[in-house]
C-alpha cells in the first residue's frame, strides 16, 4: 500500500476521507487504487483525483451505485468538481455524463479489474468499447502507473491484454471525431474547447505508452512528441491551457493535425501486437 505525500489540500482531504470509506465498509470494498495526475503530475488547477475503488465480487449492484453517488458528493465538497449552477449547467453535465466524459471515478469488481476488461472497469457499453473507442490502451497505462492506497494490492495481478493496430486506430478515428464535436460547438459550449483539451491529451498519454511502454508526466509527453510534430504549439498551448482555461479556436482547429501525426508516429513505431511488459518483467529478461 502507498503513501501519498506533497498533495493539494483538496487531493489529499478526498483521498482521506475516501480511505475513512473504505475503512468503515472493508467488508464491502477491496482496495482503493489512485491513478493519473495526482500521481505523475502536475496537479493543476483543472485536474480531478482518479482512483478506482474495488469491490468485494458478490457485492449487489445497488451497493456499487451508491458508492459512485457517495464519490460523486465527496468530489462535490472538496472542490474537484463544480456544482452546475443554472438549468444549462446542469444539461451540459448530463451530456458530459452520459458521454463518458471527465469521469474520475470508476467503481467495479475484483474479478472484473483481474480479467483485464477495460469495458467493465470504466462503465462501458462493451458493443461500443469494442466498436468505437477502445479503452485498452488507456487500461494498461493505468494498471502500470496506478498505486494502491488502501487495502489488497491486486495490481500485479491484473491481466493486461495486447494492444493491436485496430485498437490504435480506433483511438485515432474516435479523438479526431471528438474534436470535431469540440470544433462544432465552440461557438455556444463553455467547455467546448476543454473537450479538445482531453483529446489531446488523451492522445499524447496513449500514443506515448504505445510507444515507450511506461508512463511520464504530461511535460515529459509534450517534450517527447514536440521534437515531431510539424506543429508544436498545439501541445505547448495545451499545457498553458491546463493552468488557465479560455476558450480557443486556433487550438481547436490545430490540435487535429497533432492528434493524427501523433498516432501515426506511434502506428510506425510500433511492431503489433504490443504485449504490454511491466518494468519488473523487463528487469528480469
Amino acid at each position: 500500500m502507498e503513501t501519498l505525500i506533497d498533495l493539494p489540500q483538496r487531493a489529499s482531504g478526498y483521498i482521506a476521507e475516501i480511505l475513512r470509506v473504505a475503512d468503515q465498509k472493508r467488508n464491502d470494498i477491496v482496495s482503493v487504487i489512485v491513478f493519473g495526475s495526482v500521481l505523475q503530475g502536475p496537479f493543476s488547477a483543472l485536474s480531478d483525483v482518479d482512483l478506482i475503488v474495488v469491490l468485494t465480487d458478490g457485492v449487489p449492484k445497488r451497493f456499487r451505485k451508491q458508492m459512485d453517488d457517495e464519490l460523486a458528493v465527496l468530489e462535490l465538497s472538496h472542490g474537484l468538481r463544480a456544482s452546475p449552477k443554472s438549468k444549462l449547467e446542469i444539461f451540459y453535465t448530463m451530456i458530459d455524463k452520459r458521454a463518458g466524459l471527465f469521469l474520475s471515478h470508476f467503481v467495479c469488481y475484483k474479478n472484473d479489474l483481474l480479467s483485464g476488461n477495460p469495458a467493465k472497469v470504466f462503465h462501458i457499453n462493451p458493443v461500443a468499447e469494442s466498436f468505437l473507442l477502445s479503452a485498452r490502451i488507456g487500461f494498461g497505462n493505468i494498471v502500470l502507473s496506478a498505486k494502491t492506497v488502501w487495502g489488497e494490492d491486486l495490481l500485479d495481478r491484473v491481466r493486461i491484454p495486447p494492444i493491436t493496430r485496430w485498437h490504435l486506430l480506433m483511438n485515432c478515428l474516435a479523438l479526431l471525431l471528438f474534436n470535431a464535436f469540440a470544433l462544432l460547438t465552440l461557438p455556444f459550449l463553455p467547455n467546448a474547447t476543454k473537450y479538445s483539451m482531453l483529446a489531446l491529451k488523451w492522445s499524447l498519454h496513449n500514443c506515448y505508452f504505445c510507444i515507450n511502454q511506461r508512463v511520464a508526466t504530461i511535460e515529459q509527453e509534450v517534450d517527447f512528441f514536440n521534437k515531431n510534430l510539424s506543429e508544436p504549439w498545439v501541445l505547448t498551448k495545451l499545457l498553458s491551457l491546463r493552468r488557465h482555461y479560455r476558450r480557443s479556436l486556433r487550438f481547436v482547429r490545430k490540435s487535429f493535425r497533432a492528434i493524427l501525426q501523433m498516432f501515426m508516429l506511434a502506428a510506425r513505431h510500433n511492431q503489433f501486437p504490443i504485449a504490454v511488459v511491466r518494468k519488473e518483467e523487463r528487469l528480469n529478461d
